[in-house]
């Protein structure tokens, strides 16, 4: 029999490391989902955590932890939110310091002076070059948190602002909404959908990926810049300048426990290149200040800041002659490397 109190805290704490969650807050939903496995099941997830085996996890293992959105519309939303993120992040990095996934919905907890910020990208408004925020989106302001939905989903798609009370809401949106944005809150009674919201409402193939990457938003110390096109759906690039290398955020991305179902496409460091995951149906292309920017190929790449970890993607992925993968990696000596400029 495994102890419990040792997979508890170990699990809690792999958690923390994706979302940012406080241990207080995890501890219940850990215990709660420990509660219902078999001794069998609580042995091999100990195992794994300790890397003694390299036996794949059972799904029902794999996707609890981090829970994956249960819906195409939450699925959407969390898509629209990551861009949101992204935008946020140019005036004010540091966006969110928490989230809190759960199949049906997902909580942001905002930093206080990053609210109207994070508002100003999420909720709609028409302006004269069209419409921005995201389609659709609607409000419920509560005494001590936020509920933002998509309007006439099934089942309604959710993201909760935990502690922003009706002061801090109306504080914020009086920084940024014009009086003239005929989509601006008015009150909890939602305004229906204008044309131009319809317009705009369309398929995003990557949304899966996006939302996983949401949920695991807490792996970056500000949010990653998210590029997309509509010239090649499915592919979802995520940029970061500071923080963990390339392999670190692969490596936990593909984390046998709290990662996404994925293979590896590795590519060789250059300034037109990124790390490339097929996962969650998409292909994630990854790239962290080891592999420097587009724009800055003549400059010497910055020194990984993550310091227990300090692999760049070139140290584990094969070249032609066909390099092994560095031992201590098994997860990653698992997947399937092969090699593709970022552009395609």
């Amino acid at each position: 029999m495994p102890n419990t109190s040792s997979l508890t805290t170990r699990m809690a704490q792999l958690r923390r490391n994706y979302t940012g969650e406080t241990l207080s807050a995890v501890l219940p939903a850990i215990r709660d989902y420990l509660v219902d496995l078999t001794a069998d099941d609580r042995t091999h997830l100990l195992e794994t955590l300790k890397g003694r085996t390299t036996d794949p996890l059972p799904q029902h293992l794999r996707s609890t932890l981090i829970p994956a959105a249960s819906s195409p519309a939450q699925l959407h939303l969390e898509a629209s939110v990551l861009d949101a993120l992204s935008r946020a992040a140019i005036t004010q990095p540091q966006v969110v310091w928490m989230v809190r996934p759960r199949t049906n919905e997902i909580a942001l907890h905002p930093h206080h002076e990053a609210l109207a910020a994070l508002l100003r990208e999420l909720l709609p408004r028409e302006a004269d070059d069209g419409l921005h925020g995201i389609a659709g989106l609607r409000a419920r302001v509560h005494r001590r948190h936020v509920e933002l939905y998509l309007l006439d989903s099934v089942p309604t798609a959710t993201v909760l602002l935990p502690a922003v009370s009706y002061r801090r809401w109306s504080t914020a949106l009086d920084k940024f909404e014009p009086a003239t944005n005929l989509l601006r809150w008015m009150g909890n009674d939602p305004t229906p959908l204008r044309p131009v919201e319809l317009e705009l409402t369309h398929p995003k193939p990557h949304a899966a990926a996006a939302s996983a990457i949401l949920r695991r938003i807490g792996l970056f110390p500000t949010p990653p810049e998210v590029t997309t096109s509509a010239d090649h759906p499915g592919v979802l690039a995520l940029d970061w300048h500071d923080g963990p290398s390339t392999a670190r955020v692969a490596l936990d991305l593909l984390d046998d426990i709290a990662g996404l179902p994925a293979t590896a496409a590795c590519v060789h460091p250059g300034g037109t290149t990124h790390l490339s995951l097929n996962a969650a149906g998409a292909r994630l292309l990854l790239r962290g200040p080891d592999l420097g920017t587009a724009d800055d190929t003549s400059k010497e790449p910055p020194v990984p800041s993550d310091q227990t970890f300090t692999a760049s993607a070139a140290q584990y992925c094969p070249d032609p002659e066909g390099q092994n993968l560095p031992k201590a990696e098994p997860s990653v000596r698992a997947a399937t490397c092969t090699r593709e400029p970022a552009s395609q």
